[in-house]
């Protein structure tokens, strides 16, 4: 592009003038209605009326009278002038330039709508770039992809734009395309000086278009690539001038920004433009669709909640249009939405995400910042129980449970079940996880009161049992919400069972028992509904009252007795097992019949086979050991022959070889002797 030719772009860029979008519209429809003889007399008083306000009433007539002659003299022209055109935008993806890409951005199906208006063919590409760039989106006439590959997350604070230029001047142009490329940036040229000079003499086959800044200082010159060109023009700008191209301050508003490079387009392949206010009137015929209010439902939210962002979009043109609403945190989509907006009228849409990371978020909605969300761990579940003075009565507080998981409720002793000797010890809810929007959010009461009778309208459970005791449920969750509530309850030994009060039967329905782990006086009970319970303490109720044991030292084929005294204190008979065991086997059982009201003693025996010392126990009672000593051995008697022993062969004979006791005979015989001797003599 020539200088002059730059010059005269500039020229009629900037001396536009400024009306009110009522005005631009009349102006429009007057040049129309120049056009049609058969509407000739409206003229003047069009023209007359071009700088005051329309009516509602005017500019629903106006339309309709106007629309074919529009679409005519559209196509007309447009048939004259058909052209193709390959458009780059380059991009500055450094952090300082997010605003200005998010406004640039909301542009951009403004311009694309005024190349279709013109029947201009065009591909659009993106190229970004801080220290490198890189091809983000290669040509394509889906302008969607090119509004998505606009989102992207912010890095660096170097800028090679001339790097970034010749990046752009390799992509695919097609052969008989004019060639566009619109360099954006705040900051200077950090690029060597033999880069930017190969990036001229690249630029001179195309139609290039600066936005920058438009001095040194404010591009930070004098620090990212000195020395600058110049001490009062940014870097970029004198290298627009240097390949004849077009410049455009980087503070003019985006809407300006994306008409300065509509121009370069349509002065690039050559299509009529007409002049003065017309040419930005002609914009107007068609949609002109714009983000008037945004706003966002709450920025304090936990892990799992969702956030609505709320934008109203206002058309100003005189045709139906659409509009691509993007909603980006940190270049990362998160929803998008296309909104079909009627002419001359407004839409409100909304935009919904759920955050499931904690994170503080800057959101950005239809490429404009909203607000920042900050997003916390969510907090831990709490559960509060509370009973009244006389402990019939407990209150459970739950707060941010998890919906669809199972909340365990932990009672205190109280007075619900006194007087039964068992205990109810806690209350299990689970809920269904579509309970509430956010998982961890769940809330609720349940409160237990033991009643004295079931409430008016349901009747009184028939039981002939030792004690019944009615019991009141109910939670602020509701029904369908609820999946299931679990009893669990420790028995003291009575046959104990729990009922729920069908109100759609009208009938009482037993709840099926199991047992924790495999502890029989430790049960739970289930049920899907909230009622009036009933917990039955059935009859009969046995009891061991004594255990009695005889002796506990025995002989091998002694017997073993005890005596077992049981109670029974329901009223019908009950059944009873006694037992014996010895080391945990057991060695006895009989079964007894124990009448209602009445005890009795079961005698218990067996005999002590096997010596040793055993553990013993009685009706499941330990009784301390049991000792068994072996039975006496007993042998027939003997008779032995009498023997004359050999004096020398006895072990126990004097030492002087004389018989044991001989001398004491031979002395009474002596002395007998001697006694008849004296006799004769007298």
């Amino acid at each position: 592009m020539s200088p002059d030719r730059t010059r005269s772009i500039r020229a009629s860029a900037t001396g536009r003038p400024e009306t009110t979008t009522l005005a631009r519209v009349a102006v429009v429809l007057v040049a129309l209605l120049v056009t049609t003889s058969t509407v000739a007399a409206a003229t003047t008083t069009f023209a007359a009326g071009s700088n005051e306000s329309l009516s509602a009433n005017d500019s629903v007539l106006a339309l309709e009278t106007t629309s074919t002659v529009a679409s005519t003299s559209t196509t007309t022209q447009t048939q004259a002038t058909s052209k193709k055109v390959d458009v780059v935008f380059v991009m500055d993806r450094s952090d300082s330039m997010n605003t200005e890409r998010y406004e640039l951005a909301n542009e951009l199906q403004t311009f694309q709508r005024t190349l279709l208006e013109r029947d201009v063919d065009a591909r659009f590409g993106l190229v970004t770039y801080t220290s490198s760039a890189t091809v983000r989106q290669p040509f394509t006439s889906d302008f969607d992809a090119i509004e998505r590959a606009m989102i992207f997350s912010p890095s660096g604070n170097t800028e090679r734009a001339s790097d970034a230029i010749l990046k752009a001047t390799e992509m695919n142009y097609r052969s008989d395309a004019e060639r566009v490329i619109v360099l954006i940036t705040d900051e200077d040229d950090d690029s060597d000086a033999a880069t930017r000079q190969q990036a001229i003499d690249r630029l001179e086959d195309y139609t290039f278009l600066s936005v920058s800044p438009s001095s040194a200082s404010a591009s930070s010159c004098d620090v990212h690539s000195p020395p600058c060109d110049s001490s009062s023009d940014n870097e970029l700008r004198t290298l627009a001038d240097d390949v004849g191209g077009d410049w455009l301050s980087i503070d003019t508003n985006a809407d300006r920004t994306m008409e300065r490079v509509a121009t370069n387009v349509f002065e690039a392949v050559n299509a009529p433009e007409k002049s003065g206010s017309d040419s930005n009137n002609e914009f107007e015929v068609g949609p002109n669709i714009n983000v008037v209010e945004q706003s966002v439902n709450r920025t304090e939210i936990e892990v799992g909640e969702s956030v609505e962002f709320n934008v109203t979009l206002r058309n100003k043109g005189l045709a139906e249009g659409t509009y691509n609403l993007f909603l980006t945190t940190n270049g990362e989509l998160l929803a998008e939405k296309r909104v079909t907006v009627g002419h001359l009228s407004e839409t409100s849409t909304t935009l919904v995400h759920r955050f499931d990371q904690a994170g503080d978020y800057k959101m950005v909605l239809s490429n404009q910042r909203v607000d920042v969300v900050h997003v916390s761990e969510p907090y831990p579940m709490s559960i509060d129980v509370t009973k009244n003075d006389a402990g019939d009565r407990l209150q459970a507080t739950v707060a941010d449970a998890n919906a669809g998981v199972p909340v365990t409720i932990d009672l205190p002793p109280s007075a619900i079940l006194a007087g039964t000797g068992n205990e109810l010890t806690s209350i299990t809810i689970d809920s269904r996880p579509t309970a509430v929007k956010i998982q961890h959010d769940l809330a609720f009461d349940l409160t237990l009161e033991r009643i004295e009778a079931p409430p008016e309208g349901t009747p009184a459970i028939a039981s002939d049992a030792r004690a019944v005791r009615y019991l009141s449920v109910t939670s602020s969750l509701s029904t369908a919400d609820l999946r299931s509530v679990t009893f669990e309850f420790l028995k003291s030994g009575d046959d104990v069972e729990i009922y729920r009060y069908d109100t759609d039967g009208g009938e009482w329905m037993q709840l099926t028992q199991r047992n924790v782990d495999g502890a029989p006086g430790h049960v739970v009970a289930s049920t899907s509904r909230l009622s009036t319970f009933a917990l039955v303490v059935d009859d009969p109720a046995l009891s061991v009252g004594s255990v009695d044991v005889g002796a506990t030292s025995v002989t091998e084929g002694d017997l073993v007795t005890a005596s077992i005294t049981v109670t029974n204190n329901g009223t019908r008979a009950q059944s009873y097992d006694a037992t014996v065991s010895l080391d945990g086997q057991t060695v006895e059982t009989k079964f007894v019949e124990v009448p209602a009201g009445e005890t009795i003693t079961v005698p218990m025996s067996f005999v002590a086979n096997d010596p040793g010392t055993y553990d013993l126990a009685v009706a499941g009672v330990d009784q301390g050991q049991l000792q068994v000593d072996p039975a006496p051995t007993t042998s027939e008697p003997t008779t032995t022959e009498p023997t004359t022993a050999d004096p020398g062969d006895d072990d126990d004979a004097p030492a002087d070889g004389s018989t044991p006791g001989f001398s004491i005979i031979v002395a009474l015989v002596a002395l007998i002797a001697a006694a008849l001797l004296v006799s004769r003599r007298r």
